[in-house]
């Protein structure tokens, strides 16, 4: 009778050992592959999913990484049509900047133009042919950078 129980005593030790080195490799496992999955994510690897396998707490964690990966996909996304609205709106910006400039400058080069036609003329009877030149030509370069 001793036998018997020492024996059964034996073999369901054997087979709760068994069992628990079976259980710990299955959670093992699903750890490992967690640990794989957020060493993705953290790289930048958002097309990862982590394996759900059971309904336990390891289960629920899972599912809340994937669903924390997907809303990570989309808040990039997010991110991109903002950045792609901001980068239309910088270039707008340049260009309103640069026609705003180029008007106001435009503007002052027509007064110079016109002024120094009107100083051409008044000077044309009593200045030497040397500064009359130089006057003309300067005329000539703000005539040039107006059109």
């Amino acid at each position: 009778m001793k036998r018997t129980m020492w024996g059964t005593l034996l073999v369901t030790v054997v087979v709760l050992a068994a069992v628990a080195v079976l259980l710990s490799r299955r959670m093992t496992g699903d750890i490992l592959s967690m640990a794989a999955a957020a060493r993705k994510v953290g790289r930048g690897d958002l097309d990862v999913k982590a394996p759900v396998s059971s309904t336990d707490e390891l289960g629920v964690l899972a599912r809340s990484f994937n669903t924390m990966v997907a809303d990570l996909i989309e808040a990039r996304d997010e991110l991109r049509v903002v950045q792609g609205k901001l980068t239309t709106a910088r270039e707008a910006e340049r260009e309103r900047v640069a026609l705003e400039l180029h008007d106001s400058i435009g503007q002052y080069l027509v007064a110079m133009h016109m002024s120094l036609a009107g100083a051409i003329a008044s000077m044309s009877d009593s200045t030497d042919d040397k500064s009359l030149a130089s006057l003309k030509r300067i005329q000539e370069q703000c005539g040039d950078l107006v059109t």
